[in-house]
This record gives structure tokens, sequence and C-alpha cells, in this order.
């Protein structure tokens, strides 16, 4: 079974619309963990709306990416439909959903 985790920055939709995909991929037969380093993919429901947000959503990828290297990993929300290219370029960053597909 794969595990997914899920780790959400921002605002109550973002929580909202993360509880939605969690459904959804547990419907899916996937197992959903709380714990980043045991998950075989991580998802980050991201924020861009302060600089400060941005770089935050950036130091929790890299530091991911460090800690669980094998976990395929995907950044969505905000950040990822206004900067998908700088988070595409982060080494390890396998997925980058915008806000328009990010519930698809």
């Amino acid at each position: 079974m794969v595990k997914i985790a899920f780790e959400t920055m921002g605002c109550r939709l973002n929580q909202a619309e993360t509880a939605i995909l969690q459904s959804r991929f547990a419907a899916q037969g996937y197992v959903l963990t709380t714990d980043p380093l045991d998950a075989d993919l991580y998802v980050l429901h991201t924020c861009t709306l302060t600089a400060q947000a941005t770089a935050k959503c950036r130091r929790r990828l890299r530091w991911l990416i460090r800690h669980n290297p094998g976990a395929c990993v995907a950044a969505i929300g905000c950040y990822a439909q206004t900067d998908a290219d700088e988070l595409a370029n982060i080494p390890g960053v396998d997925f980058v959903v915008g806000t328009a597909d990010k519930l698809r």
C-alpha cells in the first residue's frame, strides 16, 4: 500500500481542500499517514500570501526532500500557481499543481 502524507500551509480554504484530497486518495486505496518521513508520496498544499509564507513552503519542501529522499513530492496550491517554475526547479519536487488543477 502506498502511504501518503498531506501538509497544509495557509488559509481555511486550503485546509478544507486538503481534507477533500485526503478523502479521495483514501477512497482509492492510499494509506494516509501524518508522518511525512513515513510517506511514499508527500503533498504540500502551499500558500503565497506573504514572502514569509513562500519561504516557509520552500524550507518545508527542502527539509522533506533531505529527510525522506525516496518520497515522491508534490507542491500544490497558490504558490504552485504563481511560481510553478521556481518550485519545479527545486531538486526533488516531482509535481507542481496550481489552484486550477489541484482537486483533479
